[in-house]
């Protein structure tokens, strides 16, 4: 199908709407992993370069990995560097120790580039190959599956006097054809017969329980193929070929048969998305839709992610001076009509964007300070908020000084995984070069830790004990402990956040807290939370001022520079804002270590 005419049926221009701002939460980095890279460290492996989660797997690629066999040197006599032959990581649970590693090793894979993308299923694993521009060979995307011990599939080891390393090279079987040890199945990805060097450049997949995506957007290509159980074969059931400066495959996601595939240079570097849907009668994908962007967003659809009958596309709204973006959001119908819902401006151009379910997150450019931002859909509201800003701060600098980048994320259920690497010489093999962030969003369900200075912290005591709310200059409150919660209720607010109080005695030492509660409002309203002195001076050691909505939200906060004080309270200060009843519940006032 000609792309003219998928745009003149069936492309829509997305229409602007308003930025909903809300108070942002901080990022807690004591509620994250960070997984360096495993093994040796050789220079520039790019360890977290492609990620992908699923359910407790997490999955990288390492592209510039150099592994070498035993004898092999970094640059044989004819002056070759054999390096950049890359690796893929399995970590299970977020164990820092992989659970399996995928690699082609020796000099004769060298520039191969494995692991450039990567992606995964409840069935299945894969990951696509580089092939640098001077290996006139076709790239592959490689598949692994599970055995009937629901394991992934590993590789042999290689023939070499330490019998240490991954060798797959061997024992790799095409598009599914068997051989004595069918460990991968590889597929040749697409590429333009206007140039070889085409296939090396922006490979791209995606991959569910039933169907493999394979793209190049360099080329404007796009294949999609179904598994077939009984022939144990990847079947070829649809194909696009467009102009090259489309980019058409920069970003695809699929979900059950509905396929999501971007082009952000459509329309002179405006971008667009499109959607496909299966037809199972005829065996083939169907357009279903597309959208282009607004005229003053460029890239549009370089950041892509589809999940629950959502679609999240970013594009580039900005200058070089204010390198600005965009997340806009759209929902499937009933019908399976897609239709816009809204769009968020962002400090900067999102590269990279996850979705699950509710939540949402974006990954900026390297070259800023903040690392990416999380969504939150208010569903009282019916539109998506800002929730957290990710510092880059949070993987600490190495020894050279240097912070890491990352233009890598991804979402699965309450985990959120950035990818990070960095392009600079490690000193004395001491640097992370490269690592993984695991965050969860859900804190612990039992806020009854031995660390946890709040007694009472879950309400499940319907009584006030060690908890008390308290009305000054003229305020009125009553407080109600059933249903294992903190409910406030405000008859008269006073002029001040602290005229009415929910508060709770803590013994403080000196350091940085964690706090965390769950809080909700009747309507949409703020509160004040404080840590400090009880009585005399009433210092403060630390205030922030949080914005309720009529949902349950847990909120993270991090309280620096406190001091040792045992005669000190945390406090919910509820005045002011209105008479909208409080419900608080799971309070948890950690020290860091």
């Amino acid at each position: 199908m000609n792309i003219k005419i998928v745009s003149r049926q069936m492309l829509k221009t997305s229409v602007m709407c308003a930025c909903i701002t809300s108070a942002l939460i901080s990022f807690n980095a004591n509620a994250q992993l960070l997984i360096p890279k495993p093994g040796p460290i050789t220079t520039n492996t790019e360890f977290g370069s492609a990620i992908a989660q699923y359910e407790n797997i997490t999955v990288t690629g390492t592209t510039q990995d150099r592994i070498l066999l035993a004898g092999e040197l970094p640059v044989d006599t004819q002056g070759n560097d054999n390096r950049e032959q890359g690796s893929v990581y399995v970590f299970e649970n977020a164990n820092p120790t992989p659970k399996v590693v995928y690699q082609f090793p020796g000099a004769v894979n060298r520039f191969r580039g494995l692991g450039s993308r990567v992606a995964i299923s409840n069935k299945w694993l894969a990951f696509v190959e580089l092939k640098r521009r001077d290996n006139s060979l076709p790239a592959k995307a490689y598949i692994v599956g599970k055995d009937n011990n629901n394991q992934w599939r590993t590789c042999l080891p290689a023939n070499s006097p330490a019998n240490t390393l991954v060798d797959c090279t061997q024992y790799v079987a095409a598009n599914g054809g068997q051989n004595n040890n069918p460990v991968l199945k590889s597929i040749d990805l697409p590429f333009s017969s206007s140039g070889l060097e085409k296939n090396a450049l922006t490979q791209n997949i995606a991959i569910s329980d039933n169907y493999l995506v394979l793209a190049n957007a360099d080329a404007s290509m796009a294949t999609v193929y179904r598994y077939d159980s009984n022939q144990n074969k990847w079947i070829q059931e649809w194909t696009f070929d467009g102009p090259d400066d489309m980019k058409f495959g920069a970003a695809i996601a699929i979900e059950g048969d509905r396929l999501a595939i971007s082009a952000p240079g459509h329309l002179s570097g405006r971008g667009a998305f499109f959607t496909l849907k299966r037809n199972s009668s005829l065996q083939t994908w169907d357009w279903t839709g597309g959208w282009i962007s607004d005229i003053n967003i460029k890239n549009f659809g370089q950041a892509l992610d589809m999940r629950a009958n959502r679609i999240v596309a970013g594009g580039n709204a900005g200058t070089s001076d204010n390198p600005s973006g965009t997340l806009s959001f759209y929902n499937f119908d009933t019908g399976g009509n897609l239709y816009f819902q809204q769009m968020l401006t962002t400090q900067y151009e999102p590269k990279n964007a996850a979705l699950y379910e509710n939540t949402a997150a974006a990954a900026f450019d390297s070259r800023n300070f903040i690392a990416g931002k999380t969504y939150k859909l208010n569903p009282a509201l019916n539109q998506w908020q800002e929730f957290e800003t990710i510092p880059q701060s949070i993987v600490p600098a190495d020894v050279a000084g240097l912070l890491f980048s990352t233009r890598e994320i991804e979402l699965y259920k309450n985990t959120l995984v950035m990818g990070w690497m960095t392009y600079h010489l490690p000193i004395a093999n001491s640097g992370l070069v490269g690592a993984l962030v695991l965050k969860d969003f859900v804190p612990s369900t039992n806020c009854k830790s031995v660390s946890n200075l709040v007694p009472n912290c879950s309400f499940d005591i319907p009584t006030a004990t060690n908890w008390s709310l308290t009305a000054y200059n003229g305020a009125n409150a009553w407080v109600n402990y059933s249903g294992n919660q903190m409910l406030n209720t405000i008859n008269n607010a006073g002029s001040e956040f602290w005229h009415v109080q929910a508060r709770t005695a803590v013994n403080l030492t000196v350091g940085t807290y964690t706090l965390r509660f769950n809080a909700k409002a009747a309507s949409a309203r703020a509160i004040q939370v404080n840590l400090g002195h009880y009585g005399g001076s009433w210092q403060s050691y630390a205030q922030k001022t949080v914005n309720l909505t009529s949902t349950m939200q847990t909120f993270t906060l991090t309280l620096t520079n406190i001091p040792t004080d045992i005669n000190s309270v945390l406090d919910f200060n509820l005045g002011k804002t209105g008479t909208s009843a409080v419900t608080l519940d799971e309070v948890s006032l950690v020290k860091n270590p």
